[in-house]
């Protein structure tokens, strides 16, 4: 039988917005595959966790079941009762459990986060064991990290603010969370950032997160990658009709080199 996983996401004095649903989604499965890497070890993942059940009745309820796309050399229910023993054990103590990475560590405090911004439940389930998330977690996980968590990322989002004041740094507003991230470079490269500006961009360096478990500022920039605006994509008449006339050029014996 599959593993599966189940989340619970509820608000008493209103119906849960679908953008904190998402929001929520999203983190719950960076931590989930977080502890996936650590069971698996040295063998790459072999699952992708799909949605077997979603009820949208209040509290929002999302089963998530591990399908196997290569053969397995670990428990995927291993996983699944990982990452709820674990969740119960940073809301009972400042202990590290098993098989939780700083990161993992790190997206646990921005799920329990949620609890104080209109999430007024967040249960996970797994194998009959179940564990609440509350912002009981946060104080376990300040002591537990002690700094705020820094490492190697990447964040996307719209590029709404370059400024040469003072430090030079350009904010960008995260995709996942909505909040600004401030980004710190080398104030050689303004007229680069300052052209993006209103575009969507993917920035990568040190990440910086506040003991909550939002990325707050990234130094040390390693990339910058500016998405191409939407009247810059092709569309899908123009796939179809390159295909066609790709199609058409093979059928008269036109070549290409």
């Amino acid at each position: 039988m599959p593993a599966k996983i189940e989340v619970r996401l509820g608000s008493k004095d209103s119906r849960l917005a679908a953008g904190t649903f998402v929001e929520a989604l999203q983190a719950f499965l960076v931590l989930l595959a977080e502890v996936e890497e650590a069971v698996a070890g040295k063998t790459t993942r072999g699952t992708v966790w799909t949605v077997a059940d979603l009820s949208h009745r209040s509290p929002a309820t999302v089963v998530l079941e591990a399908t196997v796309v290569r053969p397995l050399t670990y428990d995927a229910e291993e996983v699944a009762r990982s990452v709820v023993s674990g969740l119960r054990i940073l809301g009972e103590e400042a202990r590290r459990p098993p098989l939780f990475s700083d990161k993992a560590i790190h997206y646990a405090s921005l799920l329990a986060s949620m609890t104080t911004r209109g999430v007024d439940e967040m249960l996970v389930r797994a194998d009959r064991e179940s564990a609440c998330i509350s912002e009981d977690l946060i104080p376990h996980i300040r002591m537990l990290l002690g700094t705020p968590l820094e490492e190697l990322g990447t964040i996307e989002g719209q590029l709404k603010m370059v400024s040469i004041a003072g430090r030079p740094r350009f904010s960008v507003y995260d995709s996942v969370t909505g909040l600004a991230v401030e980004c710190i470079f080398d104030e050689a490269n303004v007229k680069k950032f300052a052209a993006a500006l209103g575009s969507r961009v993917s920035v990568s360096g040190r990440v910086i997160y506040t003991s909550d478990g939002y990325p707050r500022h990234i130094r040390d920039i390693t990339s910058f990658f500016v998405f191409p605006d939407d009247s810059e994509l092709p569309t899908l008449a123009d796939v179809l009709n390159a295909g066609t006339e790709g199609a058409s050029k093979t059928a008269s014996g036109d070549k290409t080199l």
